[in-house]
């Protein structure tokens, strides 16, 4: 529903009312639909991270967790564009 609908309306909303945002998405949502990231990045809005998938990261190792931020920036990075 998310891309279908609630993307389109949302990006309809802000726009009309000329509001910047900040889409806060997980890396892996990105892959997935690359074509959101750079619809936001085109109207003026940026993209944060969300971590990689829907996780906690409490009781993750270090390494895990860096794990799960480089994904993420690199899913950023190539979605976004920055």
């Amino acid at each position: 529903y998310g891309t279908r609908a609630g993307w389109p309306r949302i990006r309809s909303l802000l726009s009309a009312h000329k509001i910047p945002a900040t889409l806060n998405a997980n890396g892996r949502a990105l892959l997935a639909s690359p074509w959101l990231a750079a619809e936001a990045v085109a109207d003026g809005h940026e993209v944060s991270s969300h971590g990689w998938r829907w996780e906690r990261h409490a009781g993750m190792s270090e390494d895990e967790e860096r794990r799960a931020i480089a994904l993420s920036v690199a899913a950023i990075a190539q979605t976004a564009g920055t």
